[in-house]
């Protein structure tokens, strides 16, 4: 275990990976805004109302938001994961292994917590 344990240590990094996305996520904001903004154009076009400055500003920030979530989601739920892994355990279910396939922070977590449960299994054999 040790060995895989110092493997998952050289592999990637959880914070590149949400910086990656937080960079990721602005481009796929600007598009969402600019599709939106030309279906309101194409409105404005037919019914001659504008749109005011401030529903833009929101469209923006509310796409931005609404990218980071979602490509930020696979990080939350592994945390979720671990979590019910945890509550599993710490309920005396030391049989209970979370299972992450993760090569970054998350996944060296999970196999510590694994190994927690695996030793606390043993010393109860004892």
């Amino acid at each position: 275990m040790k060995n895989k344990l110092s493997r998952l240590k050289r592999k990637t990094n959880i914070q590149l990976y949400m910086l990656f996305m937080f960079i990721v996520s602005i481009p796929v904001s600007w598009l969402l805004t600019s599709l939106i903004r030309y279906v309101l154009m194409k409105v404005e076009q037919y019914t001659g109302l504008r749109t005011p400055f401030l529903v833009n500003v929101i469209i923006l920030f509310g796409s931005y938001i609404l990218s980071f979530f979602v490509l930020t989601r696979r990080v939350v739920t592994d945390l979720r994961t671990m979590e019910r892994g945890l509550e599993i355990i710490s309920e005396g279910n030391l049989n209970h292994r979370v299972s992450l396939k993760r090569k970054d922070e998350l996944g060296r977590v999970a196999l510590n917590i694994n190994l927690m449960a695996e030793r606390l299994q043993k010393q109860m054999a004892k």
